[in-house]
């Protein structure tokens, strides 16, 4: 019901299979995601990220990280996404007709994020409760921007 709503579908590849029971991203998109919403962004960790939209079946790697913990690293996906269509003047009107290179410059957004950087710093990781406030505190920010 909620997928009625988005302007864009974005989840991992583990989330999709917990509630779809597919491991195949074009099979979700295909069989669940398309005729509700279009624009569809699923993230596979190292493994790179997969964009399709009506116009567009793209797949971008990710650069090689060591991280010391991946929590919260989808939030900061999320927040990277807003941040380049923010930062890219992209508006809903916008999205039917971006091309693979726009779509590709707001993918690499999510390195802007200070807690992305923290995973890749320090020897020692952070108490989960110490990330969970920093992007909380972020996700408020971000859903006063992007609330409509």
């Amino acid at each position: 019901e909620n997928l009625e709503y988005a302007d864009i579908v974005r989840g991992s590849d583990e989330d999709f299979f917990n509630i779809f029971r597919k491991t195949e991203v074009e099979r979700v998109y295909a069989d669940h995601i398309k005729f509700y919403c279009e624009r569809f962004i699923s993230t596979h960790g190292a493994n790179g990220v997969n964009l399709y939209t009506g116009k567009l079946s793209e797949h971008f790697d990710t650069d090689m990280i060591n991280p010391v913990s991946t929590i919260g690293a989808g939030d900061n996906f999320n927040a990277g996404i807003i941040y380049g269509l923010l930062k890219y003047n992209i508006g809903y009107h916008d999205l039917s007709t971006m091309s693979k290179e726009t779509w590709e410059k707001i993918i690499r957004c999510d390195d802007r994020f200070p807690f992305f950087r923290i995973f890749q710093k320090f020897n020692h990781p952070f108490s989960q409760s110490r990330i969970q406030g920093v992007i909380r505190a972020e996700n408020k920010d971000i859903v006063l921007i992007d609330d409509r």
